[in-house]
């Protein structure tokens, strides 16, 4: 997601900083096809948010490569109870650290 040229992950980083998410500092948990038109993802962004969303392909009806976020839910207090829980919980550990600037004397 944070660096694939498929017009699906370009899309998304586009529209992640609108939600005031940086796509640098975020883990893609899961995305995964339900239907022939439509994925189900959970993002873990830099903050230590969980956000559940449905990317909307629009593949079948006007060509490859058109995607748009229909859904998108803050999961963060009930994430423990969804059954990514495990992916999720591991997604906290092997979450990018966030950016630091050293300064130096």
């Amino acid at each position: 997601m944070r660096t694939g040229p498929h017009d699906m992950w370009v899309r998304l980083r586009r529209w992640l900083p609108g939600q005031g998410i940086d796509p640098a500092e975020s883990v893609l948990v899961h995305l995964f096809p339900c239907g022939t038109d439509m994925d189900h993802g959970v993002l873990l962004s830099g903050a230590g948010r969980v956000h559940a969303f449905e990317l909307h392909g629009l593949r079948a009806r006007r060509g490859a490569g058109r995607f748009v976020v229909r859904y998108w839910r803050d999961i963060t207090e009930e994430w423990r109870t969804t059954p990514f829980a495990e992916e999720i919980a591991h997604a906290f550990i092997w979450r990018p650290p966030p950016r630091r600037t050293r300064l130096t004397e």
